[in-house]
């Protein structure tokens, strides 16, 4: 399956060498040029031979096709984007035991990486493109995502070739959905899973991948128009959080008239409002809408669920559907006993598509993983329960809980609430600490308008759908919410905020 996908790509790049297959900021790249960049950089890994690669850039053509490289060469390789810190890189390094460093644009070079085993991916001369087949070796792992969830010290996600391969050989038919060709739209960085999933399957399927830069973040008429400014490549698939949609739907020209080939969208990574599902079948009634879940450790997505009439009229949340794949769910008890029907519990996947665990394997939170009866599971961490059909709806996170004046809270709860205002666009809802003690909640509001008649109706619709105890204490209205380079609301960013305004 996953030789499948990667045979897929070596044939592009020989058969049709001038077709496009990344478009960024620096312009348009054919096959031909990807396969030259690729084979110069895989020569140089071959003749080095390292155990691991670390690769450092952003979405420079020599930072993916160092990815596509460490993976014809059977090497596992984890990304670091250039918007952190060389400081950030090295702990990473360490965390993953990387011996080589490929750094995708000789600018990323300085003196605190100098005395690492290094090597500028562009001072590699271009080569014709030489491999013929993907052969796997002995190593079982694809890529190390690396993640730091509330601890800020980075642990990998060891994702194997088997994983991505069960991956690949559902998602390859939704990503053409009621089409086939043109483009991909990848906004996420590559350091995350998102980013690999948009760019490894839809050049395998004869996509090219339109990568947006991160400056372009808040900035939506520039996206469409490099989504725009090749004539022969035109968009027809998009994979985003709901937070970088939002932003997009703020300019009115973000719309089929200006992309006429959008025919999917894709929506995951964070709570998905009814409102925004709204926005984009009215600006796109000819694409599908599909509700998208599955934690990194499950290798990218596990549900994609088509969005129907019937979602939007009568449910308050989106089903996620039923798992896809060789991917199916239990819900479970604290004690791993299912749960019946209806019933909230612990959201616990199993299947192919599990990952190899966590890197350091002395990670304690390798203790999610499992196995049972010879088949990988890994505990979510997602509280959700099942219908009798079983699909899928999550009701929060076990790490989203918070006890507050005794009682116990949910804090997307407050968040879901919040979405199905008419005057809500975004919201977060932060928990403030001091000395390790919760004092209060603060909520940061995006309003479609802010007026003071928006700002009293949301606030007499938070009262008279929660219970006094859940609602915030402090609201902020803003003109937007910060994005992290995942597209997701950057939470830890809010509270740094919160903490500086009190200081000043």
């Amino acid at each position: 399956m996953f030789s499948n996908m990667m045979q897929a790509i070596i044939d592009r790049i020989h058969a049709q060498p001038e077709q496009v297959a990344l478009v960024n900021r620096q312009g348009r790249v054919d096959f031909r040029t990807l396969g030259a960049r690729t084979q110069a950089i895989a020569d140089e890994i071959q003749q080095r031979q390292p155990n691991r690669v670390l690769i450092y850039g952003h979405k420079e053509l020599d930072t993916f096709a160092s990815m596509l490289a460490c993976t014809l060469c059977g090497i596992s390789f984890t990304v670091v984007d250039a918007a952190n810190p060389t400081s950030r890189l090295l702990q990473v390094a360490a965390m993953h035991e990387a011996d080589l460093l490929i750094l995708g644009a000789e600018s990323y070079l300085d003196q605190t990486l100098s005395g690492e085993a290094h090597f500028i991916a562009a001072h590699q001369p271009s080569v014709a493109f030489r491999f013929q087949q993907w052969q796997r070796g002995e190593n079982p792992i694809f890529y190390v995502l690396s993640t730091s969830g509330s601890t800020g010290v980075p642990k990998g996600v060891m994702i194997g070739y088997d994983g991505f391969g069960h991956f690949y050989q559902w998602y390859r038919e939704s990503l053409t959905l009621n089409h086939s060709g043109g483009a991909h739209v990848n906004h996420a960085c590559l350091a995350f899973d998102m980013g690999i999933l948009d760019c490894f399957p839809s050049l395998a399927v004869g996509k090219a991948v339109v990568m947006l830069p991160h400056e372009y973040n808040a900035l939506p008429r520039q996206n469409i128009r490099l989504m725009t400014q090749e004539a022969d490549v035109e968009v027809s698939s998009w994979f985003s959080t709901p937070s970088f949609l939002e932003m997009m739907c703020l300019d009115p020209k973000f719309n089929a008239q200006s992309l006429p080939g959008m025919r999917v969208f894709f929506v995951g990574g964070e709570f998905v409002p009814h409102q925004l599902i709204a926005k984009i079948e009215a600006r796109f009634p000819q694409a599908q809408v599909l509700h998208a879940y599955g934690p990194t450790e499950t290798t990218c997505v596990t549900h994609a669920c088509p969005v129907t009439a019937d979602d939007m009229r009568y449910s308050q949340r989106l089903s996620l559907g039923q798992p896809l794949g060789v991917n199916r769910i239990r819900i479970e008890d604290d004690d791993g006993q299912e749960l019946p029907v209806g019933e909230i519990g612990e959201v616990v996947i199993y299947g192919g598509q599990v990952a190899h665990g966590y890197l350091p394997v002395s990670h304690p939170q390798n203790v999610a993983f499992g196995s049972r009866d010879g088949e990988r599971f890994y505990r979510s961490g997602d509280f959700g329960y099942v219908d009798e059909s079983g699909n899928l709806f999550l009701k929060g996170r076990k790490d989203g809980q918070i006890k507050w004046n005794g009682n116990r809270i949910e804090l997307v709860e407050i968040e879901n609430v919040a979405a199905r205002c008419d005057q809500v666009r975004q919201s977060a809802v932060i928990p403030i600490y001091v000395q390790d003690k919760l004092t209060q909640l603060v909520m940061y509001v995006q309003l479609e308008q802010d007026t003071d008649s928006y700002r009293q109706t949301f606030e007499q619709f938070m009262h008279q759908h929660l219970p006094r105890y859940m609602v915030p204490s402090s609201v902020h209205f803003v003109t937007a919410l910060p994005m992290s380079l995942h597209g997701k609301i950057d939470r830890v960013k809010l509270q740094h905020q919160w903490h500086e305004q009190q200081v000043s």
